[in-house]
């Protein structure tokens, strides 16, 4: 009877790891989502910066930009606090440090743009 318990608290343990690493991966993907989009941003911010310096440029466009990159930057910190914060509760932390989790770092507004210093574009 004691093997019996001993198993099925043995199954329960693994089904429930098994959901916690599947949670990390989900909020993990969606960090790495949303930092596709602060670049996506920043290429874009930094494309019509470069035109707005030409005879044809409009800042109303630049200012837009600015305003999508913010935007995505916001977004992305929410799901990197998010993911932060699993990583950090227990029980997720310890299924987080067997497999290798690593906390997302935040951006600031000069990070997000590429103009903080060792930003990379």
């Amino acid at each position: 009877m004691s093997v019996l318990i001993t198993a099925l608290v043995l199954v329960l343990l693994g089904l429930w790891a098994t959901a916690a690493y599947g949670r990390l991966l989900r909020l993990r993907r969606a960090v790495k989502g949303r930092w596709r989009d602060v670049a996506a941003a920043r290429k874009q911010r930094q494309d019509l910066a470069k035109e707005v310096t030409g005879p044809a440029g409009s800042p109303t466009s630049l200012t837009g930009a600015e305003h999508t990159l913010e935007k995505a930057r916001l977004h992305y910190n929410l799901v990197a606090t998010k993911y932060n914060t699993a990583l950090a509760r227990l029980p997720y932390n310890v299924v987080a440090s067997l497999a290798g989790f690593k906390p997302a770092e935040l951006l600031s507004p000069e990070e997000a743009a590429g103009t903080a210093t060792g930003a990379s574009s």
